[in-house]
């Protein structure tokens, strides 16, 4: 059934108008599809309002390409989740050192070391709060009072309180 999608594709070897339709039905709101699945390829140049989660498979090319890949989604402004899976504990299928290196600390702030990659400064002071720096003082706290815990799986294990 044309245009009762749920879940649409965009690959490069797609055709154009098969591109074209799963984009139109993918940004608009009014369109049944909720999830497109697609290559690399998509998100260039593509800003989808309301586009609240991501999912990366496998291994982004470099650290760049992970940002740029995650950086898809909530480019509205709003607030945005990042799934990786891809991130093998002994770091297998993946041929790009850095990438390898990234994947396999799972203690230091995921954000934090692609922000120091990404601008690196000769003042190696600059360090984005991580959840070492946690507030929450409270076994009760429900309003996520720093925040960090919702940074990254990372600063997540690291938060005082267990949320």
């Amino acid at each position: 059934m044309e245009g009762k999608k749920v879940v649409g594709y965009y690959y490069s070897d797609s055709g154009e108008y098969s591109k074209d339709r799963a984009n139109s039905d993918f940004v608009n709101r009014d369109s049944n599809m909720r999830c497109l699945v697609s290559t690399i390829g998509y998100g260039l140049g593509v800003n989808v309002k309301g586009l609240t989660n991501v999912v990366v498979w496998g291994f982004p090319g470099d650290l760049l390409d992970f940002w740029q890949e995650a950086g898809r989604g909530a480019r509205d402004g709003g607030t945005g989740t990042v799934s990786w899976y891809g991130c093998l504990s002994e770091g297998t299928g993946c041929d790009n050192k850095e990438m390898k290196e990234f994947c396999l600390d799972n203690n230091t702030c995921y954000r934090q070391r692609i922000l120091m990659y990404l601008y690196p400064l000769k003042d190696k002071t600059f360090r984005p709060p991580i959840a070492s720096d946690c507030i929450c003082t409270s076994s009760q706290c429900l309003a996520f009072q720093c925040g960090l815990c919702k940074c990254c799986s990372a600063c997540r294990k690291a938060c005082k309180i267990v949320h």
